[in-house]
């Protein structure tokens, strides 16, 4: 028995060049496809496929705070240590869970 694809879309299997998100793991606040070869999301990229600036502290688009801890723009990395306590796994600030 094979297992037949879900979906053909030529989107399903791409990984962002910057960050890695896909389209089953999007990033925080959501983003889409600004480019697909390379592959390149909203998030890190901006309409003509040219890099956020690295050291950006917000996301223009979605008002995100961005960790400064990452190589490319990304937002924080929350993990949760209980329902109302969290921080960024990469920098280590305390986050609003």
């Amino acid at each position: 028995m094979r297992c037949e694809p879900v979906s053909s879309e030529p989107s399903d299997h791409l990984a962002c060049v910057a960050c890695g998100c896909t389209n089953a793991r999007a990033c925080a606040g959501g983003c889409w496809w600004v480019s697909l070869k390379p592959p390149k999301c909203s998030s890190c990229f901006d309409e003509d496929g040219v890099p956020f600036a690295v050291g950006d502290t917000v996301d223009e688009a979605f008002g995100i705070e961005l960790c400064p801890a990452s190589d490319v723009p990304a937002p924080h990395a929350k993990l949760f240590a209980s329902e109302s306590l969290c921080y960024c796994a990469r920098c280590g600030t305390g986050l609003a869970a």
